[in-house]
């Protein structure tokens, strides 16, 4: 019986420290579980991207065809207020508008005898913002010289002034005006583009009275500004 009593005494001491061994197994399982959650929990990246922008204030604005008054027939007057002048509309094909008698019924007279070049200057606008209201500068007090390109200097020329403006492309296509000071507006389209067209009246020399000369062309400069309204 003692031999029975100490061997049972020993099985019992053996399961019991089994049981703390697994107690213990489960406790480290337990912690180790829990640690390994709480580090997949906690763990965070950072990275960076680089912010940038372009600014472009800048568009493209072009010349297209120029300002023709066609061949004409001009007589020059004998005084500063005896004077003709020939009105050609920014909307092309129109006919153009001319005092053929001057200021007070002189001896000026001008009248358009081919119109096979008769054109308004055109202006294309491009690479601007799209629907965006684009101005062309006050030229209400430009005058232009058109100066004979092949005849003796000191002769008689003509005078550009009173521009007007007609929208062909663009948001606001067809409206006009003059460009004398009130807003003179071209809307661009979708693209940022828009084309406009520009009329003027040429009138005869005002302080040179001597004759013009024949077959002569006679040219000068129009410089046009247009910005962001």
């Amino acid at each position: 019986m003692p031999i029975i009593n100490l061997t049972l005494t020993k099985v019992g001491f053996i399961l019991f420290i089994q049981g703390l061994i697994m107690k213990n197994i489960i406790k480290l399982t337990s912690i180790a579980a829990a640690f390994t959650f709480t580090s997949f929990a906690t763990i965070a990246e950072t990275t960076t991207v680089t912010a940038s922008v372009t600014v472009q204030n800048s568009f493209e604005f072009t010349a297209g065809d120029p300002l023709n008054f066609g061949i004409i027939r001009a007589t020059n007057g004998s005084s500063i207020t005896d004077f003709a002048s020939i009105e050609l509309p920014a909307l092309a094909g129109s006919n153009p508008i001319y005092d053929a008698t001057g200021a007070n019924g002189d001896t000026a007279e001008v009248s358009v005898l081919d119109d096979t070049d008769l054109s308004p200057a055109t202006f294309t606008i491009a690479g601007a913002s799209g629907f965006t209201d684009i101005a062309i500068e006050d030229m209400s007090g430009t005058t232009v010289d058109m100066i004979a390109q092949d005849a003796p200097p000191g002769g008689p020329g003509f005078t550009l002034s009173d521009f007007t403006f007609y929208v062909v492309d663009g948001t606001n296509s067809g409206d006009s005006g003059d460009i004398d000071g009130t807003p003179a507006i071209i809307t661009t389209d979708i693209n940022g583009s828009a084309t406009f067209s520009l009329g003027a009246t040429l009138t005869t020399d005002k302080t040179v009275f001597t004759s013009y000369t024949d077959d002569v062309a006679y040219t000068g400069d129009v410089s046009v500004t247009v910005n962001y309204n």
